[in-house]
């Protein structure tokens, strides 16, 4: 029995220790179930933060960051959504848009309605859009009888979706006339005077007069622009302009020249500028022709000309005059009268802004110009000028200029090239400073500037405001100019003796100047002061046909009172 016992109770024993190793296997296996549970969600945590630090992806330190918005469109976007947000809900199926009813225009007197209108972005009868509505007003400002505008929301009362929009315009003055001077190298000193009215009878059209002249030549025109000829903003500019010639620089041989013309011209823009000129920076009254942002334009012009080159013109002028079809015994003086209808197109890109020194930004032209069928003499000519600004360290900044030019003439009538009137003349503060201007080129028989009908320049320069109490006034520091003219056509060039000369196209025979300049605003336009030193000058050549004539410190000026 006690045996029994016993076994029975080893028995009970045994059961217990089975017992407590199962309860102890499943608490073990809870526990590992718990501790993968913890460490599966701590994994899940990290994987997250880690996405979380790899969006948005870095960008590279030299990613230039998104500009913040400017301070009107983020006050027309705070009134929006405090407007938005004073409103009750009244059920979910209620659109939240809020709808612009009218657009009232105050403080305008002198221009008409619909001209203010046509530059609207933000209609009547559609949502409020404040990006739209900040460049209306942007586009209204760029007009240039039109200071400053500006926009206030007015809730419709009764209604909760509808605002009207009244935008305040401040006035400017759309007429403007005087006149002025201009001093360089080549022109000496003359005078012009201009009246333009940006604003006619209110209808936003421009009327454009303008001479100028000195002991050289005259010039005058007039212009009518009608910036919306068309609804979808294609502008049409008529012209109607006299030129006269007595030679075309100081130096230049004698040649007269007498030109009539009418310009038709349609201009469209394909790109809106970027930043919009300030009031005090825009171009000046006798210059209508300047456009911020991107330009292209086609348009006819018909020429009337007569030339004449006396006995003492160099042979050159007188061998285009009698290949124009010139009239007079070959020692006797020539004159020739022709016609031509040009087709000319330009392409215009100005991302500058409206500071008066621009820091960024860029200026390119591309200008085409053809004789059409039917002209009694065929040329072509084409100019590329471009101007890019970059800022580069704290005060400083870099400007690269470039020109570059080539024409030439064509048809059944064989001309030796270009027009004399229409050579590119190099040498001087817009080409190769350092030398005098309009020198550098082909010269004619007679010694004396001619011009070629290829053209190549580029000039660097490196700016600062200095001094410091005069940086809104000053620019100065460090230039370096390349560039010369050249001869590809089939003119024919010689010397005092007769033999021929090549002024064709040689990278040998680029001039190159460093040196500083000066700029300075003055109240009545810009003055230019430069001091340069030539490179590889040919101030002591054998031949005076290839002598260069050196012209260090160099002054231009132009005023406007």
């Amino acid at each position: 029995m006690d045996g029994q016992i016993d076994h029975d109770g080893q028995l009970a024993v045994r059961g217990a220790r089975r017992l407590d190793r199962s309860e102890g296997d499943a608490r073990a296996r809870r526990h590992e179930r718990r501790r993968r549970a913890r460490a599966s969600a701590r994994g899940r945590r990290s994987l997250i933060e880690r996405r979380r630090r790899r969006w948005p992806p870095t960008r590279p330190s030299s990613a230039r960051r998104r500009p913040a918005p400017p301070k009107r469109l983020r006050r027309i976007t705070w009134l929006a959504l405090a407007l938005i947000a004073a409103l009750p809900a009244t059920s979910a199926a209620q659109s939240s848009r809020v709808y612009v009813r009218r657009i009232e225009f105050t403080g305008v007197s002198h221009v008409n309605d619909e001209v203010l209108r046509r530059e609207l972005l933000q209609l009547e009868g559609t949502y409020l859009n404040t990006v739209a509505l900040d460049r209306s007003l942007a586009r209204l400002e760029r007009l240039p009888y039109v200071a400053s505008a500006d926009a206030a929301l007015r809730p419709v009362a009764g209604n909760l979706e509808l605002v009207d929009v009244e935008i305040r315009i401040q006035e400017a003055p759309a007429r403007r006339y005087g006149v002025g001077g201009a001093y360089s190298g080549a022109l000496r000193a003359r005078l012009h005077g201009y009246f333009v009215d940006e604003n006619v009878l209110g209808t936003g059209q421009q009327l454009a007069l303008r001479a100028e002249g000195n002991e050289l030549f005259f010039s005058g025109e007039i212009t009518h622009t009608d910036p919306y000829a068309r609804l979808d903003g294609v502008s049409r500019t008529v012209a109607l302009a006299a030129r006269r010639l007595d030679r075309l620089t100081v130096d230049s041989s004698s040649f007269d020249a007498e030109l009539r013309s009418a310009r038709l011209e349609y201009a469209y823009r394909i790109a809106e500028p970027r930043d919009d000129p300030a009031p005090g920076a825009r171009a000046p009254s006798f210059e209508p022709e300047r456009r911020h942002g991107a330009w292209l334009a086609f348009g006819v012009e018909i020429n009337d000309v007569d030339v004449a080159a006396g006995t003492a013109a160099s042979e050159q002028l007188r061998r285009w005059v009698s290949a124009s079809g010139g009239r007079g015994a070959t020692d006797a003086p020539l004159d020739a009268s022709f016609e031509t209808a040009d087709f000319a197109m330009r392409w215009i890109n100005d991302t500058r802004g409206g500071d008066a020194f621009p820091t960024s930004g860029r200026e390119q032209t591309l200008a085409l110009l053809a004789t059409l069928p039917g002209s009694d003499v065929r040329y072509y000519r084409i100019d590329y000028d471009a101007t890019r600004h970059w800022p580069i360290a704290e005060r400083w900044t870099a400007t690269l200029t470039t020109r570059a030019g080539i024409g030439g003439s064509y048809g059944s009538r064989e001309l030796p090239s270009l027009p004399p009137y229409m050579n590119w003349l190099a040498g001087g503060p817009d080409t190769v400073r350092g030398y005098r201007d309009g020198t550098l080129g082909p010269r004619d028989s007679s010694g004396r500037p001619y011009g070629g009908d290829l053209l190549v320049a580029a000039q660097l320069e490196w700016l600062t405001p200095w001094p410091r109490r005069w940086e809104e006034r000053v620019r100065a520091g460090f230039f370096y100019d390349v560039g010369n003219a050249f001869s590809v056509g089939d003119t024919v060039f010689t010397d005092d003796t007769g033999a021929q000369l090549d002024y064709g196209f040689d990278g040998s025979e680029l001039r190159q100047s460093v040196g500083v300049v000066a700029r300075l605003r003055i109240p009545l336009g810009v003055l230019s002061v430069s001091y340069a030193l030539p490179l590889d000058e040919r101030r002591h050549a054998a031949s005076a046909f290839r002598r260069d004539d050196v012209e260090k410190l160099q002054l231009t000026i132009g005023v406007d009172f």
